[in-house]
Formats: C-alpha cells, structure tokens, sequence
C-alpha cells in the first residue's frame, strides 16, 4: 500500500510539557486537509530531558548535538523523511542535525516561526494601512529562554524573514529563563507568574511596540495561548494603534510539520 503523506519525524522530551501536544496537533490538521480517516504518518521519539539538560547547564552543546543528531539519524533511518525538533532552545544545535541528515529534510522551527510572523503582519498592514509609517519594519518581540533570546541561532533565521527582533532586558529576561525552567516544565502555572508576565510584556510595549508576540519557547503557551495573550494585550492598551499578533512557536511549527506530512512545505526565499 503506498501512503498520499510523507512521513514526519519529531525529537520530543525538551520538555515532554510541550511536546505532549504536537501529536494530536499535527494529526488534526492533516484530518482537516484530507477529511474522513486521515491522519499524518507520524514517528514522535521523545528523549530525556534531564540528561540533556545536565549537558546544556555544563555548557557541552557539542555532547547535545551529538546525541540529538544520532536520533535524528535513527528517525530518518525508520521511515522519517522530516525531522523537526518540538524545542526552540535546542535549535542552538540545528546545524548538526541538519550536517546529519540534510538540512532539507530538517524543518527548523524558526523558519515555521518567520513564515506565520510574515502572514499576519503583512495581512494586519493591509487592513490598518493608517497604523504604520512607510518603510516600517516588521517588528517582533521574542520571548524563551535565556540561550534563545540572547543568542542568534533563532534571531538570525528569523531576520532572513525581514523582522527586527527585540528581547527583554536581562532582568526580565533572566526571570523569565527561570519560570521556564523552574515552573513551566513541570507543568507548574502560577498567578503570580502570569501576573508577572503580562507586567513585563506591557512595560516592553509601552515603550517601543511591536507587530507580534513570538513565544519563542514551547512552554510558554501554558500561561496564555495565543489568542488569550493577544487579548488580554489589547485590553492593558500598551501597543498603542499598532495591530498586535501573538505567535506560539510550537502552534506554527505544528503547522510546518502538517505541511511536510502533505508535501506542501517549503522554506521561504
């Protein structure tokens, strides 16, 4: 029997928090496409988040990306002919994993990420024509972790999208590093996190806003999801006149993947 869909690979586990939901995300959107029955060919191996964690703490990226690289072989070599990994920190390594098994069979997360960030910031300037200067650049504001928003392994493939990427200030930044590790991969939600969350993405916007929000780490959707942030932003009125969009980077990378497991994606030029 031959399959209509190309097999998708993911590499889950990093944490199993956010990971738990690509399956049934990425299954749902291609039963959407194809109705009936249908859902991806899908292989999810979800790794030990402890043990890699333990490598990232001590600086060894090298050991990471070995070790994931060698995963990502044995996804391609049961079947896979995408690999994606469900963690936005742990694209540092993308490279070794695309020097392993081909960076056209990798669907980076960032790439996922640009492409949604193009689509509703260029649909938003089409409708509020009044709400932007010319020339103005497609601004975002990316949140994750502490190696995501001070490093460039994300920033650098999202600017191929033209994006100007701003980050908190390191305070903030550095709090938000450890509600992610201390809290939101153990599934742990507080009301004086989100508290504190919103607090800091006002005060950010307030002073210089931004056409979206990237959740630039695969836990953040646990404290609000898309739609409630972009709503609970516009209610605190601290983007000014100025659209504002909310993008998950584990929604838009499900989305990638859905695509790969019809043969419809394709990387920007």
């Amino acid at each position: 029997m031959d399959s209509i869909l190309h097999t998708v690979g993911v590499i889950g586990g990093l944490s199993h928090e956010s990971s738990d939901g690509y399956s049934a995300g990425i299954h749902n959107l291609v039963n959407q496409t194809l109705g009936g029955l249908n859902n991806a060919e899908l292989i999810q191996r979800d790794v030990n988040f402890a043990e890699v964690r333990e490598d990232m703490l001590a600086g060894d990226w090298e050991d990471v990306g070995y070790y994931l690289a060698n995963v990502a072989d044995s996804l391609t070599f049961i079947g896979a002919e995408y690999v994606a990994v469900a963690s936005n920190t742990i694209h540092k390594i993308a490279p070794t994993i695309e020097a392993r098994i081909g960076s056209d069979r990798f669907i980076h997360i960032a790439d996922c990420i640009g492409q949604r960030c193009v689509e509703l910031i260029d649909g938003n300037r089409a409708k509020y024509p009044n709400a932007y200067s010319k020339d103005e650049p497609r601004r975002v504001l990316l949140l994750g972790t502490l190696e995501t928003m001070e490093g460039d392994f994300l920033k650098d493939r999202l600017k191929k999208y033209d994006l100007t990427v701003d980050t908190p200030g390191s305070l903030d930044a550095s709090i938000l590093n450890d509600c992610i590790f201390s809290e939101l991969c153990h599934g742990k939600i507080t009301e004086s996190t989100q508290k504190w969350y919103l607090r800091m993405i006002q005060g950010i916007l307030t002073v210089q806003p931004v056409d979206a929000i990237i959740l630039g780490c695969t836990e953040l959707s646990l404290l609000y999801d898309e739609f409630n942030l972009a709503h609970l932003t516009s209610i605190l009125n601290s983007n000014g006149d100025r659209p504002l969009s909310v993008v998950d980077s584990k929604q838009a990378h499900i989305a990638g993947l859905a695509k790969a497991c019809l043969g419809q994606w394709k990387v920007s030029d």
